[in-house]
């Protein structure tokens, strides 16, 4: 017992040593040395009431009678420590002088006197080295510490942790990162606290948390603001959401229509803090309504994060009492839009606290913030990358001064990845905490991305189509990228990463499909996202039940174009990235079996005529050949060639071009 006397520094704490240590010890018997326990009794007595003047907080008195004792007894090796532990107590409170030697020099003559005896001081010296930045010698005792086989669980979890900094910060301090943060301005910043920003996809709305008051009297309330000639105007306090208790720590989806935040302490709730959600319909926030089982727990869930495409849902939870060790949650949304049974993100998940996801809408690129990685103090802020196998990758550190020694707040990043939010209390502002925006380094910025918005309509009503499926599919590898349906005003966002080739499909029950390609490009559509309107066409009526007959086999409706079947240059073979539409094409036809359908094909004007025509008729044939093959009698089908005959565009240039070499489908009459 009386063995552990001389810890009384606070071991968790960090220390800030900026002096070089020099050594000059002398020489000490590692064999002959005496403790607490088998001390004469006289010497025993002398140590006790030295440390009652210690106990005292008479510090400097309780060294020197130490001393003397170290000068009678130079073998006792309780003395040693303790008065190290004293010293580096003294040092916590004045750097100015030259504690933090004379502590080190205390402990190291203890090692030296008895390199067993008390394995914890390795710890507390490799605290001092890393308040000397001596990061290389803090790694050596720390080893030395971790390699005793009865390490507390707790202080082994603190060295390891020491031993993740210690590893870390000699690049991080050698090769800052760019940061010049700038206020997002007063119409968002006050003098109350504002944290939590989250911003739409078209980074014109932000949403954010507002503290006002302050102690048992303070209250969190959602805000929004708009972005006005490129100036956040103020921000107002959301209507139908926002109630007498706190509503905080939110995520808006891409499109701006679903909010999802955190409620505490209410009344017939599953724990102490569950996730709520609102949709904005029209220009009106719905009542707000728990997001249920198995997302909220008894636990605390708070700091939710939305995907881009609302098909994944990632949080924090912890211990209602104790949020030192907080986890990182994901939930994914099924097909019938429940959310499944969250499960931990162990990739990332630490003994430390692991909170505040932020998933780009890149789908990939996930910040956090956590207080288990090498880092330079507190919570640090982090990205890991997640895998095609859904598992995340190896955790970065975003670098300092991003990160500080003091602990940071949550992060969010723009939908283009070039600025990230945060809020802090270190950057000035208005008063309190404010939210603050900054350029964020190339190395640390998600994929490059931009988005598709599609909005759905009945060809002949020009009415909204609700719950109308949507697939989009990556062309390189003919891969469903996405999959999903419009909201009930017809409308759906799609976040991608830039590239050439996606293809998009659309059906609806007792529909003609829709289909189209395109590229999202930095040089096709710089910052402007890709945006369309489609009328899809009913399937037309048999003439058995029209009231108006026509003639057989003539077309009923506008022709379709398969805007992803794709051949060969000047051939009539089939491309593999073909499949996809003309399953599609299959599928309508098997839903449809009355339907008889033509397949024409049409060219440019490059080349001879007649062999244009040849060529068309050869594709068209081709695509009918490919239906008959998978199972649609070939009475229900016919082809022809026009060649250029029928352009659609100007053949005077390479995109009109492209637009009149097409394959079409029409239904023909009965």
């Amino acid at each position: 017992m009386q063995k552990t006397l001389f810890f009384l520094t606070n071991f968790f704490g960090k220390t800030a040593l900026y002096i070089y240590i020099i050594l000059a010890i002398q020489p000490l018997c590692a064999q002959n040395f005496i403790d607490i326990n088998n001390a004469p009794e006289k010497l025993k007595k002398t140590y006790k009431e030295a440390y009652k003047i210690v106990d005292a907080g008479d510090y400097k008195k309780g060294i020197a009678q130490l001393d003397k004792i170290i000068k009678k007894n130079p073998t006792f090796v309780n003395p040693y420590l303790l008065t190290g532990d004293l010293y580096k107590q003294l040092h916590e409170q004045d750097k100015s002088q030259n504690y933090a030697q004379k502590s080190l020099s205390y402990f190291q003559q203890a090692i030296q006197l008895a390199p067993d005896y008390e394995p914890r001081v390795y710890y507390l010296i490799a605290q001092l080295y890393m308040g000397e930045k001596n990061f290389a010698e803090a790694q050596t005792q720390l080893k030395k510490y971790l390699a005793y086989p009865n390490v507390a669980p707790e202080l082994k979890r603190k060295a390891n942790k020491m031993l993740l900094d210690a590893e870390f910060l000699p690049s991080a301090l050698a090769n800052p990162v760019p940061f010049k943060p700038t206020s997002v301005g007063k119409g968002i910043n006050s003098p109350a606290w504002e944290y939590f920003p989250c911003v739409t996809a078209d980074e014109n709305t932000l949403i954010y948390t507002r503290q006002i008051g302050e102690g048992n009297q303070s209250q969190e309330d959602l805000y929004i603001s708009k972005r006005v000639n490129g100036v956040w105007s103020k921000g107002e306090p959301i209507p139908n959401v926002n109630t007498p208790d706190n509503e905080g720590a939110q995520t808006i989806s891409a499109n701006g229509k679903m909010l999802v935040f955190t409620v505490c302490n209410r009344m017939g709730d599953f724990g102490s803090c569950d996730l709520y959600f609102s949709e904005l319909k029209g220009n009106k926030w719905t009542s707000p309504k728990n997001i249920g089982a198995p997302v909220c727990t008894p636990s605390w869930e708070s700091q939710p994060s939305l995907s881009a495409h609302g098909d994944m849902l990632f949080f924090a939870r912890g211990n209602p009492r104790d949020r030192s060790n907080t986890d990182l949650y994901l939930s994914r949304r099924n097909e019938k839009g429940e959310w499944t049974n969250p499960e931990p993100i162990k990739e990332l998940n630490t003994d430390y606290a692991d909170q505040a996801p932020f998933m780009h809408p890149d789908g990939q690129t996930l910040y956090f913030m956590s207080a288990g990685y090498g880092s330079v103090g507190g919570n640090d802020l982090y990205m890991s990358k997640m895998q095609p196998d859904g598992t995340f990758g190896k955790p970065k550190n975003l670098g300092i001064p991003i990160n500080s020694p003091l602990d940071e707040d949550a992060l969010m990043v723009s939908f283009k990845g070039t600025y990230a939010y945060i809020a802090s209390n270190k950057l000035g502002g208005e008063g309190g905490v404010d939210i603050f925006q900054f350029e964020l380094p190339a190395n640390i910025r998600p994929l490059p991305v931009n988005y598709a918005e599609i909005t759905v309509y009945d060809a002949i009503s020009n009415k909204v189509l609700p719950d109308t499926k949507l697939e989009i599919l990556n062309l390189t590898d003919n891969v469903a990228f996405i999959t999903s349906k419009t909201d009930g005003a017809g409308e759906f966002l799609a976040s991608m990463p830039l590239q050439k080739d996606y293809a998009l499909n659309i059906t609806r029950a007792n529909y003609l499909f829709y289909s189209e390609n395109f590229a999202l490009t930095a040089n096709e559509y710089g910052d402007k996202p890709f945006k369309l309107k489609v009328y899809l066409q009913p399937v037309p009526k048999n003439t058995s039940d029209n009231p108006n007959p026509v003639q057989k086999d003539s077309i009923i409706g506008k022709p379709i174009v398969l805007k992803n079947v794709f051949f060969d240059p000047s051939s009539a073979q089939l491309l593999a990235k073909s499949k996809t539409e003309l399953e599609q094409l299959k599928k309508l036809l098997v839903e449809n079996p009355k339907m008889r359908i033509r397949i024409d094909g049409h060219t440019d004007s490059d080349g001879e005529e007649e062999k244009n025509k040849i060529l068309s008729q050869n594709r068209a044939k081709s695509v009918c050949d490919y239906l008959i093959q998978a199972g649609i009698d070939s009475k229900r089908l016919e082809s022809a060639g026009f060649g250029e005959s029928r352009p659609i565009d100007n053949n005077d240039n390479p995109q009109g071009k492209a637009n009149n070499r097409r394959t079409e489908f029409s239904v023909l009459a009965n």
